[in-house]
């Protein structure tokens, strides 16, 4: 292959890789070594320096991957900042600014996406835009009159315009730069200003660097995961002959169950991993435990345990993706609160991460499923829980059961609905659900059309006791 590194070539050969996907990996493994030079060698330098560092080392990656198509990060950032500069922070340039990101990012997807995984300068750049639109809405809150803020907002406005060069180094940070996660500008400022450290405590830097490796650890374990069964449950199986005609609903849905916790397990390594190269740096510093102990999960972006156990879809919710989803509610969904309709806020949440994913209609089916079982079973448990008695209900054989039948829940609906997710267009996820009579989907609409009777039934009986407390 013309105008690609050899070793790199050679790498993705071993491990049966795309080139695009082998570099991706080699940046992801590579913010470790990068952290450690960092702290050697650039940490409490000037901050000047530090910005530098950060700008230098994040082009030189984005080129890495990319070559010629760094002009594309470049140039919104650029051109980002010239708005919000001649706009003073107004409301007209946030418009302006989320308009012109968001146009950008969908031009590129229309250009350049395929129905197939793609690794691109597109991968880099959904994740430059969430940071460049939410930094917008970061300059824009600190022009306001701090009384009306939020102090979710309070904390992450900029009262003063950052530099060019401190956005760039914002911006093009190694650590977060190919994957995520997402963090306001407040936090790398800090970092950069040297307030996550305290050279009193001889167990700080032994701390982070044991949470570093956990972190790290664990991506290990998904990427062994992933490489070792990944070839079993492919995703072209669903769409073959065999799956379509040849298997009982049972079976597909239990293939399905199995298939989409090995797919996911690709993007939990590469949260992991970027993750611990963070916590390595020092970025990621979130105080201490009750118990005096430094904590470095303040950019976690996916609580494992709570994700393998989860037995309600809002566990589903706090631990997968979580910078994103928190990003999603800081300057999405509670920028909506004027709506007074949490529905049509959470629904235009919806559409928009689903826009940011690109314009195939798997995506929106996919997070519209994901709104629509969320409210399902917030609103099954609101309905019949208070029905229930409380000591059947914790009684160790109920709690399992509970448990177990709520696990298979959560597997089921996530697997089911990744589907739109993975395969993308309407013409080939209507054949897999067609072979399987779409029997979620009518299940949902049946919900929500029987709902409102069924709540009306329910408000005219008194509940036999006091209302459970619901997750």
């Amino acid at each position: 292959m013309m105008g690609e590194f050899a070793l790199v070539v050679k790498f993705a050969e071993i491990l049966s890789l795309d080139v695009s996907v082998a570099k991706l990996m080699l940046t992801i493994f590579s913010i470790y070594p990068i952290a450690l030079l960092f702290r050697v060698g650039v940490f409490k330098r000037p901050a000047l320096v530090q910005h530098l560092f950060m700008s230098a080392v994040g082009i030189g990656i984005t080129w890495f991957n990319y070559q010629n198509d760094v002009i594309h990060s470049l140039l919104t950032i650029l051109i980002t900042y010239v708005i919000m500069i001649f706009s003073k922070g107004s409301r007209l340039g946030l418009a302006l600014s989320f308009i012109f990101n968001m146009a950008y990012l969908g031009w590129a997807y229309v250009n350049l996406a395929t129905s197939g995984y793609d690794v691109n300068w597109t991968t880099t750049q959904c994740i430059l835009t969430m940071r460049l639109i939410g930094w917008s809405f970061d300059v824009y809150d600190g022009q306001r009159n701090p009384e009306l803020l939020t102090p979710d907002q309070r904390t992450t406005c900029l009262t003063q315009m950052p530099s060019l060069l401190e956005t760039l180094g914002y911006c093009y940070f190694f650590g977060s730069l190919t994957v995520g996660p997402q963090y306001p500008m407040t936090r790398y400022l800090q970092f950069i200003d040297g307030r996550f450290c305290d050279p009193a405590d001889p167990s700080f830097e032994t701390s982070r660097v044991k949470h570093s490796m956990k972190r790290f650890g664990l991506g290990i374990l998904y990427m062994i995961a992933y490489l070792g069964f990944s070839p079993l449950l492919p995703t072209e199986f669903l769409l073959s002959f065999e799956f379509l005609r040849s298997y009982s609903l049972l079976w597909k849905l239990g293939y399905i169950i199995l298939w989409h916790k090995i797919l996911l397990s690709k993007y939990l390594l590469c949260w992991l991993i970027a993750e611990g190269g963070c916590v390595l740096s020092g970025l990621t510093y979130n105080g201490r435990d009750a118990n005096g102990r430094p904590k470095w999960d303040a950019l976690e972006n996916i609580d494992v345990w709570l994700w393998e156990s989860a037995s309600s879809l809002n566990h589903i919710i706090a631990s997968f993706n979580k910078n994103t989803n928190q990003w999603v509610g800081r300057y999405i969904y509670k920028r909506l609160k004027f709506l007074n309709n949490q529905l049509v806020s959470h629904t235009v949440s919806v559409i928009y991460i689903a826009a940011w994913h690109g314009y195939f209609s798997g995506y929106y089916f996919c997070f519209i499923m994901e709104l629509v079982s969320v409210r399902a079973e917030r609103q099954a448990k609101a309905l019949f829980l208070p029905y229930m008695n409380q000591t059947f209900l914790n009684s160790t054989p109920m709690r399992w059961f509970s448990f177990l039948a709520g696990r298979l829940w959560v597997v089921s609906v996530c697997g089911y609905s990744l589907i739109y997710f993975v395969v993308l267009t309407q013409i080939r996820w209507h054949v897999i659900f067609s072979s399987m009579y779409y029997f979620m989907q009518i299940a949902f609409i049946l919900w929500v059309v029987s709902f409102p009777l069924l709540h009306k039934f329910f408000a005219q009986k008194p509940a036999p006791q006091a209302n459970l407390k619901t997750e």
